[in-house]
C-alpha cells in the first residue's frame, strides 16, 4: 500500500502531523518542532530551494506579480485533499479498542474508507479511481488515527488492527506518538516495555528502518522517540544510526539535525563521524538558519557526548552575542552549561549572557539559574552585578524549596568557586539541606561541605546531622568524595566527629589515583591538622590506617606544591618595608622538613613569628573574610608553634606612602612584642633624602639613571590561588648574594640572647646564642616541626645582618644551604617512591617536636658546610645568577599579571603553543615556565 513517491510521502506526512508545536516561541528541551503546514502544490525540495521559496512569500506586496498563479505553478491537488475523511477518535473509542480486537477496521469500514469484503484491511477501489495525482494513500488514514491518540495503549491497538496498512512513515509516527503521550502522562518506561505489543512494535520498526525507505525526518523522529522514552534498543538504534550515515546531510532540516543530536546525547550513543558531519554542515548553513532551541540542543548534545568542535562553538558564540534577545531562558542556560562542560570560553559571550540574565532573572526557573551559575563558576568568569542578582533571587522566602538537592549543592559550590559569600543564601540552603538530610546523596553531601568550608561558613547544628548522614553512606564514598569531605570537616573544626575517622579508613581502602591534585594537597593538609589536634588531646593517631603508599603520594604532592611558589610584588614590597625597619626576617622561608613555605618568618620574644602576606585570593570578594584555605593554614601554623600575623591586601594597598606602610608594619609587630622606633627611622630617612637631594642639585643638569619600573601587584603565590597547579620556583638566597641586606630569621629572645650588631659584609657565619633561660615559659617551648615530617639534621646557616632590636639567627635559610652542602659533598638526593616510603615507626616519631641544636653540633655543622663549599664551590650556583633569575622572574611575572583579563594573555599562549584554558594565574605560570626555559642566557 505504500507509495513509491518519496516527495509525495513527505508531503502527506507533513500535513498529517497536526499543528506545529513551534509558533515563533520556544519549545521544550528535545521537543520535535515541525515546519508550518504546507499549502497545496508545495513539494519537498532540497533545503536551500525551499528556503528561497519561503522567503518569497515574505516579499513586499508591490513586488509580487499581479497573477498569483504565475508565482505558484498550479498542480493537481492530491486525492486526500479532494475526499473529505471524517475520522475522529474519542476516549471511549480508545477504551473500546483496547478491549475489542479489530475495532479500528470496523470504524474505517463504516466510514467507507476500507473494503468490507477483504480479509485484510484494504482501501476501497473506488477511491483510487478518483485520483488525479496517484493512488489514495492508506498511510494517510493510519496517520490520521495516530495523530489523535491520547492514550499510549492506543498506539498498540492501531498497530494490532491496521498493521498491513503501515508504511515506514506510519511506524515512525507510531513510535513518536508513543514516546510523546507516555512522557506527557508520566508513564514509566518499564510499564511501556511490559506491554505485549511493544516487542512486536520494535520488530516492525527495525524491518522498516533496514528497508532504506526512511528519510531524514523519519529517522530523526524515531531516534528522538527512543531518547524521550529513555530506552536504548541497541539493534534498532544501531540501524537508525547506520541509515543516518547513508542519507545526504543536505537533505536534513535544521530541527532534524538538532533532534538527532539531542537523542544521541540522551541515549549516550556518540558517533563522532555523524557529529562531525552535522557540525560541518551547520557551519555551512550558518547559525541564522537554526532557531535558538535547535542551537541549544546541538550545544547541549555535543557537551553530553564530549564532542568538542571549536570552530562550531566559535560560530555559536558569535551568533549568541548578536541574537541573544531571541533566545529563551532555557536555551541560554543550556548553551552556557554546554560551554562549561566543553571548556569553551568566550569573554564576549559570557559578558553578554551576564547582562541578559540580569534583565530576565525573573523568567529563569530553578534549574536554569543553577546551570547558569554553575557555568560562570566553571569558567571562573566573575561578574559582581550578576552574582548580586543571583543572590537576591535565591534568597527570596521559600525560593530554595524550588531547587533540587543537586541544584542546591551546585549553587553553593559555584559561589565558593567564585569566592562570593552570600550569607542569607547559605543560611537558607543549609536549612533546606537539613530538612532533606535523609535523602541527600554522597555527591550532594561532599560538595556542600567542601563549598561551605571553602567560604569559611559554619552550618551550625546542621553539621552534626551531616556527620550522621555520612556515617550511613560511608560505604558509598569514593576517594574524591572522601578527600572533599575530610578537608571540609577539618576547616569546620569537626575532626572529632566519628565520621571523620570512618572516612579516613574508607580512604585507605580506595584507589586515589583519580583524585584531583588539588584535593590531594588539601587532603594532606587536613590529615596534618587532624594528627596535631589528636595529639594535643592525647587521642589515637587518626591516620594510622592509611597505607604507606597513599601517605607517600600525599606527602610528595604537598612538598611539590610548597616548592612551586612565586612571590608577588605585594609580597616583595612588604619584605622591603621590613628591611627599611631593620627587622631581620626570612623571605619565603621553607621549613627544614620542606612541608611549609612561609611568606616571611622572623623571631619574636615569645617565639617564631610568621607574617602571611594575604592577597585577594585569600578572601571572599564581597565580604573580605578569610577563605577556608587561609583559615586552616593559620590553624596549622599555630599548632606548630608559630604566631601568625596577617597583612591583608585591602589594608596595605590603600596606605600609599612608604611612611604609612612602615607605620602600619610597626604597629603590627607590636602585637608580638617587637618594638621598632618607626618615627626615628622616618626622621633618619627624611634627613638622608634631603642630603641626597642636595647632592643631586649640586650636579646641575646631570641626569641620573632611573631604576627599573616596579612590577604590578597581583597574587601569584600558591596560597593565593589555593592550588598546586601553578608551578614556580622558591626563592633561595646565598651568603654572597647582592641581596645580603636581607636578614635571616632571628632566634627567640630569652635570657642570654646576644644583641650585638653584625656587619652586613662579614664573611663569618653567625653562631646561635645559648638556649633561652627560664625567664619565659613560652620561650622555652621548642618550635614544633610538622607532625608528618621525618627528622632531618640541619645542614647550614645563612649570613646575618645588622639588627637593631633583635638578635641574629642561626636558622637555616630556605633550605638552600642544605642543598648546597649536599651537592658540594657529592651526595645524590634519593628520589622516587622508595624515598618517600615510611614505616609506621618512623611516621609515629614525626611531630614529636625539636629544640635548638647544641652549640657544639652547630659549630661542627657550620665548619663542615664551609669546608665543603670552599672545596666544591664550582657545583654551587653563584648568588649573582640566582639574583638575576629571581629579578627577571619577578619582573616578567609582574608584566604578565598587569594584564587585567586572562584573554589578553591567550595570544601569547597560542604563539608558544601553550593551552589557553584555566585561571589567569595558571596561564601566567605556564608562560613563566616556558620563557624561563627558552629565554636567551
Amino acid at each position: 500500500m505504500a507509495s513509491s513517491s518519496g516527495a509525495s510521502d513527505d508531503m502527506q506526512f507533513n500535513n498529517l502531523q497536526g499543528s506545529s508545536p513551534y509558533r515563533g516561541g520556544p519549545v521544550g528541551p528535545g521537543e520535535v518542532y515541525e515546519t508550518p503546514r504546507r499549502g497545496p502544490g508545495f513539494t519537498d525540495v532540497p533545503q536551500p530551494v525551499r528556503r528561497v521559496r519561503q522567503q518569497r512569500t515574505d516579499a513586499p506586496a508591490n513586488s509580487r506579480p499581479p497573477n498569483r498563479e504565475s508565482w505558484y505553478p498550479r498542480k493537481p491537488q492530491p486525492l486526500f485533499e479532494q475526499i473529505e475523511v471524517h475520522v475522529t477518535m474519542t476516549p471511549d473509542d480508545e477504551e473500546r479498542a483496547v478491549r475489542e480486537k479489530g475495532y479500528w477496521v470496523q470504524m474505517l469500514q463504516k466510514a467507507g474508507l476500507l473494503d468490507s469484503g477483504a480479509a485484510l484491511p484494504t482501501v476501497r477501489k473506488e477511491l483510487n479511481t478518483k485520483s488525479r495525482s496517484g493512488p489514495f494513500r492508506s498511510g494517510y488514514l493510519v496517520n490520521r488515527l495516530l495523530s489523535q491518540i491520547s492514550d499510549w495503549r492506543t498506539v498498540f491497538t492501531v498497530l494490532r488492527d491496521l498493521e498491513p496498512l503501515f508504511d515506514h512513515i506510519n511506524i515512525s509516527t507510531a513510535m513518536h506518538r508513543l514516546a510523546k503521550v507516555s512522557y506527557k502522562n508520566k508513564v514509566p518506561l518499564n510499564v511501556v516495555q511490559a506491554h505485549p505489543m511493544y516487542p512486536h512494535l520494535l520488530t516492525v520498526l527495525k524491518k522498516k528502518v533496514l528497508s532504506g525507505k526512511m528519510r531524514a525526518r523519519q529517522l530523526a523522529n524515531t531516534l528522538w522517540a527512543f531518547g524521550k522514552l529513555g530506552h536504548d534498543a541497541e539493534d534498532v538504534v544501531d540501524a537508525l544510526l547506520f541509515q543516518m550515515h547513508r542519507t545526504h546531510i543536505a537533505t536534513w532540516q535544521e530541527q532534524e539535525m538538532s533532534n538527532a543530536v539531542w537523542a544521541m546525547a540522551t541515549l549516550s550513543r556518540p558517533d563522532e563521524g555523524l557529529l562531525e558531519t552535522m557540525a560541518r554542515d551547520a557551519m555551512r548553513r550558518g547559525m541564522s538558519a537554526f532557531v535558538p532551541q535547535a542551537i541549544s540542543n546541538l550545544v547541549w548534545g555535543f557537551a553530553v557526548l564530549e564532542y568538542n568542535n571549536n570552530p562550531f562553538m566559535l560560530a555559536v558564540a558569535e551568533y549568541f552575542v548578536m541574537d541573544l534577545s531571541h533566545f529563551a531562558t532555557q536555551a541560554v542556560s543550556n548553551i552556557l552549561w554546554g560551554c562549561a562542560v566543553l571548556n569553551f570560553y568566550d569573554q564576549d559571550m559570557f559578558n553578554a549572557a551576564a547582562l541578559e540574565i540580569q534583565h530576565r532573572i525573573g523568567s529563569f526557573n530553578d534549574q536554569e539559574i543553577s546551570n547558569s551559575l554553575l557555568a560562570f563558576a566553571k569558567m571562573e568568569h566573575v561578574d559582581v552585578s550578576l552574582l548580586r542578582v543571583f543572590e537576591e533571587d535565591i534568597r527570596r522566602p521559600q525560593r530554595v524549596r524550588d531547587f533540587t538537592s543537586q541544584a542546591l549543592s551546585n549553587m553553593v559550590w559555584s559561589f565558593a568557586t567564585l569566592r562570593w559569600y552570600p550569607e542569607k543564601v547559605l543560611e537558607a540552603i543549609s536549612a533546606e539541606l537539613l530538612r532533606r538530610m535523609p535523602y541527600l546523596s554522597v555527591q550532594e553531601i561532599s560538595v556542600s561541605i567542601w563549598a561551605m568550608a571553602k567560604l569559611g561558613y559554619h552550618p551550625g547544628r546542621s553539621l552534626a546531622e551531616f556527620g550522621r548522614r555520612i556515617e550511613e553512606l560511608v560505604p558509598d564514598f569514593n576517594s574524591q568524595a572522601c578527600a572533599n569531605t575530610l578537608w571540609g570537616l577539618s576547616v569546620l573544626q569537626a575532626t572529632q566527629l566519628p565520621c571523620f575517622q570512618m572516612l579516613i579508613d574508607r580512604l585507605g581502602s580506595n584507589n586515589i589515583d583519580k583524585v584531583e591534585v588539588l584535593m590531594l594537597h588539601q587532603l594532606f593538609q587536613s590529615l596534618m591538622l587532624a594528627r596535631l589536634e589528636a595529639r594535643r588531646q592525647n587521642l589515637a593517631d587518626p591516620i594510622r590506617t592509611i597505607p604507606d603508599h597513599i601517605y607517600a603520594l600525599l606527602r610528595r604532592v604537598w612538598k611539590a606544591t610548597v616548592k612551586n611558589t612565586l612571590s608577588s610584588r605585594f609580597h616583595i614590597d612588604v619584605s622591603k618595608m621590613l628591611r627599611e625597619l631593620g627587622v631581620a626576617h626570612d623571605f619565603e622561608f621553607v621549613t627544614e622538613d620542606g612541608l611549609f613555605s612561609l611568606d616571611i618568618a622572623l623571631a619574636g620574644p615569645r617565639g617564631p613569628v610568621a607574617i602571611e602576606v594575604d592577597g585577594p585570593y585569600h578572601f571572599t570578594l564581597n565580604t573580605r573574610q578569610p577563605l577556608g584555605s587561609t583559615l586552616i593554614r593559620r590553624r596549622l601554623l599555630h599548632a606548630l608553634g608559630w604566631t601568625v600575623l596577617s597583612v591583608p591586601f585591602y589594608d596595605y594597598y590603600r596606605l600609599g606612602s612608604t611612611a604609612a606602610k612602615m607605620q602600619y608594619l610597626g604597629q603590627l609587630l607590636r602585637k608580638v612584642d617587637i618594638v621598632v622606633e618607626v618615627d626615628e627611622l622616618l626622621r633618619e630617612r627624611e634627613s638622608a633624602e634631603a642630603e641626597a637631594a642636595a647632592g643631586a642639585e649640586s650636579l646641575g643638569s646631570l641626569e641620573l639613571p632611573q631604576g627599573r619600573p616596579s612590577p604590578s601587584d597581583g597574587p601569584t603565590r600558591q596560597d593565593d590561588i589555593a592550588g598546586p597547579n601553578f608551578p614556580a620556583q622558591p626563592t633561595t638566597w646565598s651568603s654572597k648574594s647582592r641581596y645580603q641586606e636581607r636578614a635571616p630569621m632571628a632566634p627567640r629572645q630569652g635570657q642570654g640572647a646576644s644583641t650585638a650588631p653584625h656587619s652586613v659584609n662579614s664573611d663569618e657565619l653567625s653562631l646561635p646564642p645559648p638556649r633561652p633561660g627560664p625567664a619565659s615559659v613560652r620561650s622555652q617551648a621548642p618550635v614544633a616541626r610538622n607532625p608528618l615530617s621525618r627528622p632531618q639534621p640541619r645542614a647550614g646557616f645563612a649570613a646575618s645582618q645588622r639588627q637593631p632590636s633583635l638578635a641574629t639567627s642561626g636558622r637555616p635559610l630556605n633550605g638552600a644551604v642544605a642543598a648546597a652542602e649536599s651537592r658540594a659533598s657529592g651526595e645524590s638526593e634519593q628520589t622516587g617512591p622508595e624515598s618517600s616510603q615510611e614505616t609506621e615507626a618512623e611516621r609515629g616519631r614525626d611531630g614529636e617536636g625539636t629544640s635548638a641544636l647544641h652549640e657544639t653540633a652547630l659549630r661542627a655543622a657550620v665548619t663542615q658546610w664551609s669546608a665543603s663549599v670552599e672545596q666544591n664551590g664550582a657545583r654551587v650556583r653563584s648568588g649573582e645568577e640566582q639574583s638575576v633569575e629571581r629579578d627577571w622572574k619577578a619582573e616578567r611575572a609582574a608584566q604578565l599579571e598587569g594584564q587585567l583579563l586572562k584573554t589578553e594573555l591567550q595570544p601569547l599562549c597560542r604563539k608558544y603553543g601553550l593551552p589557553t584554558t584555566g585561571r589567569k594565574e595558571k596561564i601566567v605560570q605556564r608562560l613563566l615556565s616556558y620563557e624561563a626555559v627558552h629565554r636567551p642566557s
